[in-house]
This record gives C-alpha cells, sequence and structure tokens, in this order.
C-alpha cells in the first residue's frame, strides 16, 4: 500500500524558505545534484524517524500554496492511469529525478496536489 514518503515546500524565493525553516525548526539543507533548483531537508536527528523533505522553486504556471505530500508506488505509470479513471489529474508528465526516480505531481478531485514518487536510483 502505498505510504507518504516525502514532502515538498514550493517557493517563489527558496532561499527564503530555506532560512525560515533552519530558523524555525532548525532544519539543515543541501542542493539536489543534478542542475535543478531543488535542496534536500535534513528533518530529523540521529535515531529518529523523519519523513524525507525538500525545498524547490515553484513549478512554472502553478500556484501550489501548500506542502506537496508525496506517495511511494511502484508502478508510477499504472498510478497515474488510476488517478485520471478516478476523477483526478496530473499537472506535469513524468520527470526524472537524478538518484531518486521518477516524479508526477497531481491533483485529487478537490484540487489538493500531491506526488506520486518511483524509486529508481538508476535515472
Amino acid at each position: 500500500m502505498p505510504s507518504m514518503v516525502h514532502f515538498n515546500i514550493q517557493a517563489d524565493d527558496p532561499q527564503r524558505a530555506m532560512d525560515f525553516y533552519s530558523k524555525v525548526f532548525g532544519w539543515k539543507f543541501e542542493e539536489a545534484p543534478g542542475g535543478v533548483e531543488y535542496w534536500h531537508a535534513k528533518t530529523d536527528d540521529p535515531g529518529e524517524l523523519g519523513v524525507s523533505a525538500g525545498v524547490g522553486t515553484r513549478y512554472p504556471g502553478t500556484r501550489f500554496n501548500a506542502f506537496v505530500n508525496m506517495f511511494s508506488v511502484d508502478d508510477i505509470d499504472a498510478y497515474v492511469v488510476k488517478i485520471k479513471l478516478n476523477g483526478g489529474k496530473t499537472l506535469a508528465p513524468k520527470i526524472a529525478v537524478q538518484g531518486v526516480g521518477y516524479y508526477v505531481p497531481c491533483q485529487d478531485t478537490e484540487g489538493n496536489t500531491f506526488g506520486l514518487l518511483e524509486s529508481d536510483e538508476s535515472v
């Protein structure tokens, strides 16, 4: 069963967002490889259970004003079909994320945004 494994924070100014979360929660950030404007967040201390997180530049042409929860799936293409068959939609084509896998931003029937993530470190 898919479970939440990651959340994105969309930002008009990623540095301002990282400064905010660093100051408020003590999170540390590391730039993602591959030349994308994305920074991974460390949201836990050693020995604690944390959820993966990151800050990225807001997707062009969209206005996400919330965290984007990510759900790990074993076959992203099959889940895209399920989402569309059940009244949801995708907001962009499948995106390859270097060293991580594939990502698709989606919306449910109520307009809530979430993401699908298929792990494939060979990407």
